[in-house]
């Protein structure tokens, strides 16, 4: 084992708003179907940004998408 010290970066990534976000095709099949919906990242972003700023009931989860 490596008795050197790690050091983690922490590297936050946000896609174009536009962008869908859905699994690779290459890890997709009929053995192995996606457990989500395709979400369009913009409109996922906004719904959970609302709630930073007033109360619009249910903070959306990545959870409500799921199949």
């Amino acid at each position: 084992m490596d008795a050197r010290e790690r050091y983690s970066i922490p590297f936050f990534f946000n896609p174009a708003a536009n962008c869908k976000v859905s699994p690779l095709p290459s890890v997709v099949d009929e053995q192995n179907p996606g457990r989500y919906n395709p979400i369009e990242w913009g409109s996922f972003r906004g719904k959970r940004s609302d709630g930073d700023y007033a109360d619009y009931g249910t903070e959306v989860q990545i959870s409500q998408y799921r199949k």
